[in-house]
């Protein structure tokens, strides 16, 4: 908030906030001590704060509260989501932009081959698409698609053959400079009713952008729930934290309090106890360091 800790002490908590919201803010944290509730961050609001210098910057709070022997207290987790936005605002900016791109520059291209003669016929957008020359001919088209794609399609091929079933499916081709592209292939089979010649055609139709746009759009999803996931998790973890804290700070408060040896000792040992609790809560947060 560009605030030194001297600066903020006895000052109400709304000097954080944008002007717009102080006034009502007062309101709501009069109300919130009269039914205090516990709201986890990220939960949908569209939050705003203040820096010093006045500059507003969207924030996640998580607000909680506490018993004391002096009364409630209300706690509040603020995190920064500034970069988070940011890199939303750019990934779907992206992915907007290639579903665009993909959707005014669609290419289709068509093969067909005789039957009869085997005679092979590719349109100049088919060549485009497989990054070939329309002045080298028909290449053996088995070669461009790629290993591993390579037995899906010769199982629709072969059927199509026997059985005249059309197939659509989704593959990958390796141009001759090593470049890969998605395609939808489509294949069916006719017969010329004034001749009988059979004939296979089929179309290309170049998705490589839209995958790329769909890629983005899983990376996006995957980045919004992995954030998800960590701020449930730190909820999760600043909980299993705050409860032995607060046991070891009580006991310790007793201890200071009491001449009683006996419940002195007592009271020393639920401190240790929570000691190796939150010991044991590092260790495992740290083997999920490693694990990440």
């Amino acid at each position: 908030f560009g605030y030194s800790p001297r600066e903020l002490i006895g000052k109400p908590i709304e000097i954080l906030l944008p002007e717009s919201f102080r006034k009502h803010h007062t309101q709501h944290r009069a109300g919130y001590f009269k039914r205090p509730v516990i709201r986890p961050m990220g939960i949908g609001y569209n939050l705003s704060a203040r820096r010093k210098d006045g500059t507003v910057f969207p924030v996640e709070i998580g607000l909680g509260h506490i018993e004391r022997e002096t009364g409630m207290e209300a706690i509040a987790f603020v995190a920064d989501i500034s970069e988070r936005k940011r890199v939303e605002e750019a990934l779907q900016a992206e992915s907007d932009k290639l579903v665009a791109q993909a959707q005014r520059f669609a290419h289709i291209g068509t093969w067909e081959i005789n039957l009869q003669t085997g005679e092979t016929i590719w349109s100049d957008e088919f060549f485009r698409i497989c990054g070939l020359d329309p002045k080298d001919g028909p290449s053996i088209e088995v070669n461009l698609v790629h290993p591993e794609d390579h037995g899906k399609e010769l199982a629709a091929y072969e059927q199509l053959l026997e059985s005249g079933t059309p197939y659509q499916l989704e593959k990958r081709i390796i141009r001759p400079n090593g470049e890969v592209r998605w395609v939808l292939a489509e294949g069916q089979m006719i017969t010329n009713t004034a001749d009988g010649v059979k004939k296979l055609i089929g179309t290309y139709t170049d998705i490589t952008q839209q995958k790329q746009a769909q890629q983005h759009e899983f990376e996006l999803s995957l980045e919004k729930e992995r954030t998800r996931l960590i701020t449930e998790f730190i909820q999760n973890t600043a909980h299993e934290f705050r409860t032995p804290l607060s046991i070891i700070n009580s006991s310790v408060y007793i201890m200071t309090k009491s001449d009683d040896a006996e419940r002195r000792t007592s009271k020393a040992e639920v401190a240790v106890e929570q000691v190796s609790r939150i010991t044991k809560l590092l260790d495992a947060l740290l083997l999920m360091v490693k694990v990440e």
